[in-house]
């Protein structure tokens, strides 16, 4: 995961966010951090249970992190500085939206019968729980909205 240079986020609140996903019961651990001369953070995660590599060279047999437990971590993040560029998402309030849309295309996936009651990387309605920490507004949104 990438933050871009110009943002107020440093390594430390990587590495607290990081933590705090752990202390909400997420398996995420750092792999790697690093900041560029820039200002660029780039930083890796992995799991200690999960089911998929790690999706670049690692010959340790490292799992990756779910998108939730990134989820949470990203969201944390944004409290701290949401205008900051987080991999994808052009802020705070567009990783709201994608939020948003991601659990519109579970509700429908969920209704045309195509999401089983198996657990994976997606769960329903956690998506939305992350999103507590900007307010408890914005997780109503996601779940009553949809």
């Amino acid at each position: 995961m990438r933050i871009q240079a110009g943002s107020k986020l440093t390594p430390a609140d990587v590495q607290e966010a990081v933590s705090l996903a752990r202390k909400r019961g997420r398996d995420i651990w750092i792999q790697e951090i690093s900041q560029g001369s820039r200002g660029a953070i780039t930083f890796y995660c992995e799991s200690h249970w999960g089911k998929y590599a790690i999706g670049r060279n690692d010959s340790q047999g490292h799992k990756a992190a779910s998108w939730t437990s990134f989820g949470w971590v990203i969201a944390e993040l944004f409290t701290r500085d949401p205008d900051a560029i987080i991999g994808q998402y052009r802020g705070r309030d567009h990783f709201i939206r994608s939020i948003y849309g991601a659990q519109r295309h579970f509700i429908q996936r969920q209704s045309l019968g195509a999401v089983r009651g198996n657990k994976g990387d997606y769960e329903h309605g956690e998506n939305c729980e992350f999103l507590s920490l900007f307010d408890s507004d914005t997780r109503n949104r996601c779940y009553y909205e949809m």
